[in-house]
């Protein structure tokens, strides 16, 4: 399924594109780009092939995004003004309305295009489709969160066909669902990172008792091996005391015999 969008850079008339998944459009200052900007200024701050649009496919449906393959960056303009600065090789979506910005070098005005989707006249009548490109359009929308309010959101989206072709209750319900559904999934991360916390705090814990257990264990057989010795040290004492004791008492035999044999000769 192809995505239709149109191109408009700078005043010049806006250009109409058709991509589908698997092609890319090359946005850049040399000659082989789709979309070729910044060569008639020589704008060295962008890059000869400086970024590519192509279609990523979500639960079946088309997502136009956008990556950076510079050494300067990309930045978007949203229609609420908020600017970001894209990761370089990182797929962002793409919203209608959009303004894709390029780096500027030596004074240069700022270059960039302008980018608006278009919606298939197949869908024009089919309340679920609608509802769910209302909900992925939310979701290519990098700059709501969880504390974002309707009115933000109605700001970003005012030029997009998916926003305006639901009814403002449907438009309502569908934000309030996207941002309950952040909530909780921040509350998800928020539970596992205190699980994997309190795993490491356990693990941590049970790592420390195993050491302690292991010190106590060697000190009381430091303790031992000190009573051993002391016990080894003590028998070979008395052992020796005991053997100095019997060659005293056959010295002295000895003597008492040779006194009395000497007095029988005389």
């Amino acid at each position: 399924m192809a995505v239709a969008f149109k191109v408009q850079v700078g005043e010049s008339e806006p250009k109409t594109f058709s991509l589908e998944a698997g092609k890319t459009l090359k946005v850049g200052r040399a000659s082989g780009n789709d979309i070729r900007i910044g060569h008639e200024t020589n704008n060295k701050g962008i890059s000869s092939f400086h970024a590519e649009l192509h279609v990523e496919t979500s639960d079946g449906l088309p997502k136009l995004c956008i990556m950076d393959l510079s050494m300067n960056g990309t930045r978007l303009k949203y229609p609420d003004e908020v600017i970001i600065r894209i990761e370089k090789g990182t797929d962002v979506p793409l919203i209608s309305g959009v303004e894709v910005l390029l780096p500027t070098v030596n004074d240069h005005a700022q270059e960039g295009f302008t980018l608006t989707l278009e919606e298939s006249p197949a869908d024009s009548d089919d309340e679920e489709g609608h509802r769910t490109r209302f909900a992925h359009l939310l979701l290519s929308a990098q700059t709501l969160t969880k504390e974002s309010t309707y009115e933000q959101a109605a700001r970003l989206f005012s030029l997009s066909n998916t926003w305006s072709a639901l009814d403002e209750d449907s438009r309502k319900d569908g934000f309030q669902t996207f941002v309950d559904t952040l909530q909780k999934i921040e509350t998800a991360k928020t539970r596992i990172a205190e699980i994997k916390s309190k795993g490491k705090s356990e693990k941590t814990t049970r790592k420390n008792g195993k050491k302690q257990h292991q010190e106590s264990a060697d000190a009381k057989n430091g303790k031992k091996r000190r009573d051993d010795s002391v016990d080894a040290k003590n028998n070979k004492k008395q052992h020796d005391d005991g053997v100095d004791a019997k060659n005293g008492k056959r010295k002295r035999d000895d003597s008492v015999d040779a006194k009395k044999k000497s007095k029988k000769r005389k």
